[in-house]
């Protein structure tokens, strides 16, 4: 009988046993299936913030671009088009013919540490929220983003003056600059001085001497960039310096900048056409008549330093330098364009300035707009 009751006790136990063993697993997978709903819930939570966030990124570049906007400081916001740090609210949702309220919201704030470094943009985005700010402290769930952008054009696809300088220009010698229809003869940041008698009706007249078209004393936007090369290429061709070189035709090693050293004397019978990017203090003429480009095979010739304009010199196209540029004699002719970053003195010699429209062949402009320096908000995150 002891053996029966000593069985039973023993069985009971198993069953104890059994069913606590099977109550833990039971506990186990419930918690365990109560953990990943909850994991699940909070990755949608924060995706759905995370779709708010970058709809604030989005409406934010297209806000930019819509202001015309071209650049913002570090404290401040945007200089032009009154962008400030802005929230919103992403619209209803339709969900098998529901219409569903997420109360998404987004809070934008721009950056930048300067005037020629990109701009970034952060972007907090926040799901279920009870108010449009402080999203950290109103939302079940909340996202931040950030992306870099900056400018692929801004102004246009190149320059529309005769001659653009950032400082004053000075003539000292016998000049004549014409302007095209929508230009300038000369767009200066500073003062331009005259010191001989024009005279003529324009660029073609035999000894025509003159500035023909309208001219800027002086232009604040011009000369709020001195130093500033970056933001000048921006403003006159729409695009940084690299991006302008980037199909630099000139021979040699590129730096980072897709510009190649050079000084001295550019010989002309290395230019045939196209975008020649240089670094370094440069010379044109001074070996008999010099031609570079044509009507035909224009050139954009951007030099990072100084230009020196010595003996007889024609360009077909445009030439930019970031440093002065200085004429210390001879006979220059530009069929196109001259920028300078600097001022321009014309010390002696003669020189013939006619605006002639090449962008159209040249085409070193963008399409107006700011552009992501990556692929997404994934980059800088």
């Amino acid at each position: 009988m002891s053996k029966i009751k000593q069985s039973g006790a023993v069985s009971l136990i198993v069953s104890v046993l059994t069913l606590i063993l099977a109550s833990g697993v039971v506990v186990y997978v419930n918690r365990s299936t109560i953990g990943e709903i909850i994991s699940r819930q909070n990755q949608y939570n924060t995706k759905i913030s995370k779709d708010a966030a970058e709809a604030g990124l989005a409406y934010v570049i297209a806000k930019i671009n819509a202001s015309g906007a071209t650049y913002i400081d570090s404290t401040t916001g945007l200089i032009k088009g009154g962008v400030s740090p802005v929230t919103g609210q992403l619209p209803d949702i339709t969900i098998d013919g529901n219409t569903v309220n997420l109360k998404q919201y987004f809070e934008v704030t721009l950056s930048r540490a300067s005037n020629t470094s990109p701009i970034e943009i952060t972007s907090t985005g926040g799901y279920n929220c009870s108010a449009s700010t402080d999203l950290a402290n109103k939302c079940k769930a909340t996202s931040t983003v950030k992306l870099k952008v900056n400018i692929t054009n801004t102004t246009g696809t190149g320059p529309t003056d005769a001659m653009i300088t950032v400082g004053s220009a000075v003539f000292d010698g016998s000049t004549c600059i014409e302007g095209g229809a929508n230009g300038n003869a000369i767009h200066a940041g500073g003062t331009i001085e005259r010191n001989k008698t024009f005279s003529g009706e324009n660029c073609t007249d035999q000894n025509g001497k003159g500035i023909y078209g309208d001219s800027f004393q002086t232009d604040g936007n011009l000369a709020s960039l001195a130093g500033a090369n970056s933001l000048a290429a921006e403003y006159i061709w729409g695009k940084s310096p690299k991006d302008l070189c980037a199909n630099n035709q000139a021979s040699g090693s590129k730096d980072s900048n897709n510009m190649v050293s050079a000084s001295g004397k550019l010989d002309p019978a290395n230019f045939t056409g196209g975008v020649y990017c240089f670094k370094g203090n440069v010379t044109f003429g001074g070996s008999g008549n010099d031609t570079f480009g044509s009507a035909s095979s224009p050139v954009i010739i951007y030099v990072d330093g100084t230009v020196t304009f010595n003996g007889n010199a024609e360009i077909n196209g445009v030439v930019h330098s970031t440093g002065s540029a200085e004429q210390a004699g001879g006979n220059v002719t530009i069929n196109g364009s001259y920028i300078s970053n600097g001022s321009m003195h014309q010390g002696s010699g003669n020189m013939k300035i006619r605006y002639v429209d090449y962008n159209s062949i040249l085409n070193p402009g963008g399409d107006g707009k700011y552009r992501a320096l990556s692929g997404s908000w994934k980059d800088w995150n």
